[in-house]
């Protein structure tokens, strides 16, 4: 697991970057440059330490509810067949 930060004027942004990006350079620099597009809008009303502030997508990224844009496709799904597992040995 790696951990950005981005401190700000009376923000601080926080993401965890784990998986293959974790040790792939390529994979993370993706993620890095997402971080690094973020707009932290704070406002100017007080807030408790440490309160979430609330995220929102900005208006060209939204889609109604179970929409897919109409470029991507989406792949065949079987609900028949067995998806990936996860085990833990403890």
């Amino acid at each position: 697991v790696r951990y950005i930060g981005v401190d700000g004027p009376r923000w601080f942004l926080r993401a965890v970057i784990s998986g293959r990006a974790v040790q792939d350079a390529e994979i993370a620099a993706v993620l890095e440059g997402v971080v690094g597009d973020i707009v932290v809008v704070r406002g100017d009303e007080p807030m408790a330490p440490k309160e979430s502030i609330e995220l929102r997508l900005p208006p060209e990224a939204r889609q109604p509810a179970g929409q897919q844009p109409a470029e991507q496709e989406v792949p065949d799904l079987n609900p028949f067949e067995r998806g990936p597992e996860i085990a833990e040995i403890r």
